[in-house]
């Protein structure tokens, strides 16, 4: 099935990562919707949070670069058989800035892997030219969950609703870095000094592109942080 016929007409919720949602009551209202996506190592901190989280994962949009920072150790088995992936995104190769020259995997990216797992599940890479465009309104290369928003909304469901993200207004869940070699507060303090994803510029964007929109449906937390006057980085 090509993704645009899978996303078309359907309610969809996109499900982030961030520290909040820990305390959230959120799950039954993620179920309902008819595809679940989330982002990266999202799938791995459903066991025990599916209250606050949701029991599922049917898309995920991953960049696939295999450091316990990003989308940690995975397999085909594991994607498939563990965790019930039936879809996979992931991004293009990229410079720093998210300027794209073609539709191909990223170089850390191991090619057979993805290749083993494109047999058994539909995977696709988010279009270059599209993901540049995001870029270059950005000012800066996107985040997987960031263009994840807009490859979605792109292919036309007929709702988003995103739950977990707040552009580092808070931390990451607690399990989502396990295994990483620095902690929790070292990680979030260097993430918002990345000069690959400026947080800003995406906080910005998301002011004017995702409050307004009538397809997409944001969360009251979300909405207080797109609300702040000043970034807090």
């Amino acid at each position: 099935m090509l993704f645009s016929e899978l996303i078309k007409g359907r309610k969809i919720a996109i499900i982030g990562s961030a520290s909040y949602m820990k305390e959230e009551d959120y799950g039954s209202s993620i179920d309902k919707n008819d595809l679940i996506v989330r982002i990266n190592r999202g799938c791995e901190i459903i066991p025990g949070n599916q209250k606050s989280i949701g029991s599922r994962t049917d898309i995920l949009y991953s960049c696939l670069i295999e450091q316990k920072e990003n989308a940690g150790d995975w397999n085909a088995k594991m994607l498939i058989d563990d965790y019930e992936i039936k879809y996979l995104c992931t991004t293009p190769a990229s410079g720093i800035d998210g300027f794209s020259q073609g539709t191909s995997l990223h170089r850390m990216v191991n090619k057979e892997k993805y290749e083993d797992l494109s047999k058994k599940i539909p995977c696709r890479i988010i279009d270059s030219k599209f993901f540049t465009s995001i870029a270059r309104q950005i000012n800066c290369r996107p985040t997987t969950g960031y263009i994840a928003i807009y490859d979605i909304l792109r292919h036309s469901p007929e709702s988003l609703t995103i739950h977990g993200f707040d552009f580092f207004y808070s931390n990451w869940f607690p399990e989502y870095k396990k295994g990483s070699s620095l902690g929790l507060d070292s990680l979030w303090k260097n993430t918002l000094k990345s000069k690959r994803h400026k947080h800003k510029n995406m906080w910005e964007h998301a002011k004017t592109n995702l409050l307004n929109n009538e397809k997409v449906v944001i969360d009251d937390h979300l909405r207080k942080v797109l609300n702040i006057d000043n970034w807090w980085g």
